[in-house]
């Protein structure tokens, strides 16, 4: 296992461009605050928090990878958490509760059209922790290992490219890709089978998607 070594975000940052502020910390997410997560794409890019791979093991993939692609590799997932429209807190796992998902069509289609790097997707809900790096290895073994047994419980794996869909998809039992609009509980994590041609290692879970399996 990758990520689940990795240190906690012990104290966030403000971002300027693809460098942490030290003179600008990040007041922290509080339990039931109603927030706004993406996944941060410059935070990753940059390792700003650091990756688990050893010197070593960073050598070796350079001589394979560009260093983006190692940096995103080592990194795992970053999820920045906004409050209104201030980010207030960065973190390798969240949950979250009563999830709505949201695109942007606007910055969508800026993104289609100059490739931009500009957020245009959210979860938005009511912040429910943290998740431990037991629980997401426990979720990891049970997802990887029970598939099944976890989408007769109700969760499901989330997807979305901006390129390809124009809003956030969920995968139903039979592979099919499915609109998603909500879901009861969101956990959203890095995943531990990620490899480096892989992309970026997010990985994100929904449960009772559109209220559909409750």
């Amino acid at each position: 296992m990758k990520y689940i070594k990795m240190k906690e975000i012990a104290q966030a940052y403000q971002l300027s461009g693809m460098k942490l502020k030290k003179s600008q910390p990040l007041p922290g997410v509080k339990i039931g605050d109603h927030v706004s997560v993406y996944f941060n794409k410059n935070a990753i890019k940059v390792a700003l928090y650091g990756t688990w791979t050893t010197k070593a093991q960073t050598e070796k993939l350079l001589k394979t990878y560009s260093q983006e692609i190692v940096n995103r590799y080592g990194s795992g997932s970053i999820y920045s958490i906004k409050k209104g429209s201030k980010v207030i807190d960065h973190q390798r796992r969240v949950c979250i509760r009563d999830a709505k998902f949201i695109i942007w069509k606007g910055v969508l289609k800026k993104i289609r059209e100059k490739k931009s790097q500009d957020v245009c997707c959210f979860v938005r809900g009511s912040y429910q922790g943290s998740l431990s790096k037991e629980l997401q290895l426990d979720i990891m073994k049970k997802w990887y290992g029970s598939q099944k047994e976890m989408q007769k419980e109700g969760w499901f794996r989330v997807v979305f490219n901006p390129f390809v869909h124009n809003t956030f998809m969920y995968v139903n039992k039979s592979g099919k890709l499915i609109p998603l609009q909500s879901g009861s509980v969101v956990v959203m994590m890095s995943d531990e089978k990620s490899k480096p041609s892989m992309g970026y290692a997010s990985f994100i879970l929904v449960r009772y998607p559109n209220g559909r399996y409750k």
